[in-house]
């Protein structure tokens, strides 16, 4: 298999990743949370008191991330873009002449579409655990 193909094939895994299909993968850590907090980690929820490993499971690995202070202190905050985002590939072709030489070249790129015209939601975390969960309306 040729490395570019890899890595298309892990961008479009992760990009069709579902809460089920993470619960799957770490069965064990799901069974030891309490059944309302299951449910909704099944349903792709997440409520203020989750921790990290409770997030990403409902929801995912984040769009980006950072830190931030704030009066109660350091907070990481996970951004998830639009459900627009799709993994992209880019093929470039160029030729030119500089001096009585001519060159020619391309490329190949793979890579995360932007999040589109916004965000879909934020979680806000402290100490490891969602102290806030901001939806964005459409």
């Amino acid at each position: 298999m040729r490395p570019g193909f890899s890595a298309l094939a892990v961008l479009l895994f992760a990009a069709c990743s579902t809460p089920a299909s993470r619960i799957k993968r770490d069965p064990g850590l799901f069974a030891s949370w309490p059944a309302a907090t299951q449910e909704k980690v099944r349903a792709g929820q997440v409520e203020v008191g989750f921790s990290e490993e409770m997030a990403r499971m409902a929801l995912g690995a984040p769009t980006r991330r950072f830190s931030r202070e704030s009066a109660a202190g350091r907070q990481e905050v996970w951004v998830y873009g639009d459900s627009g985002s799709r993994p992209g590939l880019g093929v470039s072709i160029g030729g030119g002449t500089f001096g009585g030489s001519t060159g020619m070249g391309g490329g190949v790129s793979v890579g995360t579409a932007s999040p589109g015209p916004g965000e879909r939601a934020r979680l806000v975390f402290e100490g490891g655990r969602v102290v806030s969960v901001e939806k964005l309306e459409r």
